[in-house]
């Protein structure tokens, strides 16, 4: 809570208008299970066996999605080859992948402000000094912290409930899904999704303020 609290001032005030939110970037992670379908709670009667529900397989299927997205939509989006996580390395060559898609969408943008969660530190202190070299300006950010997270806080869960249900059998069906969810959210999702945070940083900071009187 200490470093939410830091934080969220930091950010907060970095420029008091939050114009700079539309230069922004947040780039994430999360697992994609290839079953989605789950067990739902039900009514039964009073002494009766609740019968066997099998426990949800914990080694099941599943593929990194690696993603970047901002004001505009999703800038970059890649699933990875199943097994390795992310090293460094990938995440550079992803980092160099996004650099050239920014280039060619938006050749004019010149400003980049960065805000990565979910990396290891010793990656992320590394990434840093890559981003710099790129121009990118670094948002602070504790590790774990989902209330701060954009795309905890708001793209994967809306992802996440469209994935209900479904069941792939092959990556490209994953891949295919994906494409369909992004390509369906409006303006306003992606718009929401980047100049709502400032509120959470100030409710973060006031919380902390409120515990210390």
């Amino acid at each position: 809570m200490d470093r939410c609290a830091d934080m969220s001032p930091s950010v907060h005030t970095l420029k008091r208008t939050h114009t700079w939110l539309e230069y922004s970037f947040t780039k994430d992670e999360k697992w994609i299970s290839y079953s989605n379908v789950y067990h739902h709670a039900c009514w039964i009667d009073k002494g009766a066996g609740a019968g066997g529900i099998p426990n949800p397989n914990v080694h099941a299927r599943k593929v990194m999605l690696c993603i970047w997205w901002s004001v505009h939509s999703v800038e970059y989006w890649e699933l990875l080859a199943e097994g390795p996580t992310v090293t460094a390395d990938v995440y550079f060559e992803r980092l160099r992948n996004l650099k050239a898609n920014l280039e060619n969408a938006r050749p004019q943008q010149h400003k980049v402000y960065f805000y990565h969660d979910s990396v290891r530190p010793h990656i992320a202190r590394t990434a840093s000094a890559k981003l710099m070299k790129f121009g990118c300006t670094i948002l602070p950010h504790p590790p774990y912290s989902s209330n701060l997270a954009d795309s905890d806080y708001h793209l994967f869960p809306h992802l996440q409930r469209r994935l209900v249900g479904q069941k792939f059998q092959i990556r490209d069906d994953i891949g295919k899904a994906l494409e369909h969810f992004f390509k369906k959210r409006s303006p306003v999702f992606w718009s929401r999704g980047t100049y709502d945070p400032p509120k959470r940083w100030q409710e973060t900071s006031d919380a902390f303020n409120a515990c210390l009187k």
